[in-house]
């Protein structure tokens, strides 16, 4: 039987991104028939085993920062080194590995989120700068052609060494619902029949996703239209002050957050940067039109008439000028629905182990 390890420091909260990865190429690799070890700082052990792996907890640094990186990656080096396995899938937090799958495009968001270099005083730098300099993988997985263009260009890498798979969405759970749903979850919420509902959902971090912008954009809506809209923000991030005048909401996190899609009437992400933000992959799902920039990876999966309404760059006055124009527009809002439904169908994931495929098959 073949052996695999997944070294990904973190395997503790389901909801975040890289954790869903990381437990679609367990389930992967168990179809396969794999036998399947998973090396973590912090990992739910129980439900490492649900999934039919092997899990490994490596001893914690106390604190952050870069001893406690570089501790959790000596000892997995100190495990490859003595089981030998067949292939070595890292997440990031690893000097060496076969497939290098990356979450997060650091220099790339210090950049666009900073306006200046990633210095190398930040606990990301020693890590991923020699990483990637080096070439310490085989095969290397991005999440978004934002990020492998930019990889490219940025440390040379040859093209064929770096594949796009869009990280995936559970089409179980996340699907659009009828207009009666819809107007039973919405009076749930307390939205009374003429308002506008318009979320950024996220995981946090305010400042990357733009949240500052959404609120500045608000300002600039016609008065009647701003008066009538309400503001849903979601993520585990203190809210930038807001004008009093803007009716925002910080909603609470939520295992069902498909109910907070549902009832949207514009789904919002004008991040400076998201490498490729699977929330708005969820929202789409849900029937979310869309509204987002260039720099938001998923946004690639847009088509049609939804393309434009990706801004070049975050900019309160185009948010709000494209907020207005689709807020203003129930047809148009109902045309974009229907196109976000149909653009994420590739990604969801019951899809996935295709996707997969083209890459761990050249290791197989």
């Amino acid at each position: 039987m073949k052996k695999v390890l997944i070294g990904i420091m973190q395997l503790h909260k389901n909801a975040a991104g890289a954790v869903k990865t990381a437990y679609e190429q367990i389930r992967y690799f168990k179809a396969l028939g794999w036998e399947v070890h998973v090396m973590s700082a912090l990992i739910d052990k129980e439900a490492v085993r649900r999934e039919g792996a092997i899990p490994h907890a490596t001893l914690n640094w106390p604190g952050t920062g870069r001893l406690r990186r570089r501790f959790y990656n000596l000892q997995v080096q100190w495990w490859v080194r003595r089981h030998r396995p067949d292939l070595v899938v890292g997440h990031g937090d690893l000097t060496q590995q076969d497939v290098l799958v990356l979450h997060n495009s650091v220099h790339l968001a210090h950049e666009l989120i900073h306006g200046k270099p990633l210095p190398e005083s930040s606990e990301m730098w020693p890590i991923h700068t020699p990483q990637l300099r080096e070439r310490r993988f085989r095969h290397l997985i991005a999440n978004s052609n934002l990020m492998r263009d930019d990889l490219l260009k940025r440390f040379g890498l040859p093209p064929e060494m770096a594949t796009v798979i869009y990280p995936s969405y559970d089409e179980r759970k996340f699907t659009p619902v009828g207009s009666e749903e819809r107007q039973r979850l919405r009076k749930g919420f307390g939205v009374a029949s003429h308002e506008l509902v318009v979320g950024l959902i996220t995981s946090g971090n305010f400042k990357k996703r733009g949240v500052d912008l959404f609120f500045d954009a608000f300002t600039r809506l016609p008065e009647e239209l701003r008066a009538r809209t309400r503001i849903w923000v979601v993520g585990k991030d203190k809210l930038p002050p807001a004008p009093a005048h803007l009716r925002v909401e910080q909603m609470p996190v939520r295992d069902d957050v498909e109910n907070y899609f549902r009832a949207l009437d514009l789904f919002v992400l004008p991040a400076r940067v998201e490498e490729f933000g699977r929330v708005q992959t969820e929202a789409m799902a849900c029937g979310c039109p869309i509204l987002s920039t260039a720099q938001v990876g998923a946004s690639e999966l847009l088509t049609g008439e939804a393309r434009d309404h990706i801004l070049g760059k975050a900019d309160a006055q185009a948010l709000a000028d494209h907020m207005t124009r689709l807020l203003s527009d129930d047809a148009l809002r109902a045309r974009l629905s229907a196109l976000s439904v149909s653009a994420v169908l590739p990604t969801a994931e019951s899809q996935v182990a295709a996707r997969f495929d083209q890459v761990f098959k050249k290791f197989l």
